[in-house]
């Protein structure tokens, strides 16, 4: 609540936070043990390339990319 109430505070980066994290839980979880560490190495490095990927799109459609 505190990200809602305060000003200067970004809820997007919060809820962005969540989803990420969400994410993230769901692939500890679900891997079976054989796959558990490659697995989890591999899904983290996916989700970060896909967020450097949203990143620079936005950043590109909105012409802030040089």
């Amino acid at each position: 609540m505190i990200s809602f109430t305060i000003p200067n505070i970004s809820w997007q980066a919060h809820m962005g936070g969540m989803i990420v994290g969400g994410l993230i839980t769901v692939l500890y979880l679900y891997l079976p043990k054989k796959w558990r560490t490659t697995g989890a190495v591999l899904g983290a490095a996916a989700i970060a390339a896909a967020l450097i990927g949203i990143t620079v799109l936005a950043y590109a459609l909105a012409g802030l990319w040089l």
